[in-house]
């Protein structure tokens, strides 16, 4: 399977110098989706213009996150988290507010 991303964009996204959102704009029109595994896409942001809010699993480990994407407050449904094996250094005081957590995996960050 050829790569869609030569080794140079790779770099720069891993090193957080461009954004990555490999999200197909489709998937946001589903929303009736309760879960969305993204594990592996090498993606480190998510866009806030449309948000899942029937989502309640998100896996998004072995990526390249810089940060908790903001835009995870607005998924009200979201139970299970797993963002894993990124490059996450701190937990921001906005991820309070997603309310309806009841596990996270945040292990293998910085």
């Amino acid at each position: 399977m050829p790569k869609l991303l030569d080794n140079y964009m790779l770099q720069l996204i891993d090193e957080g110098k461009i954004r990555s959102e490999h999200i197909p704009q489709v998937i946001f029109e589903l929303e009736s989706l309760q879960i969305l595994d993204l594990n592996e896409t090498k993606l480190n942001s998510i866009p806030n213009q449309h948000i899942l809010i029937n989502l309640k699993e998100f896996y998004l480990s072995n990526n390249s996150f810089f940060e908790i994407p903001q835009s995870l407050c607005l998924m009200e449904q979201l139970k299970i988290l797993d963002m894993s094996n990124n490059r996450i250094q701190n937990i921001p005081d906005y991820f309070v507010n997603i309310k309806n957590l009841e596990y996270v995996n945040l292990s293998y960050n910085n």
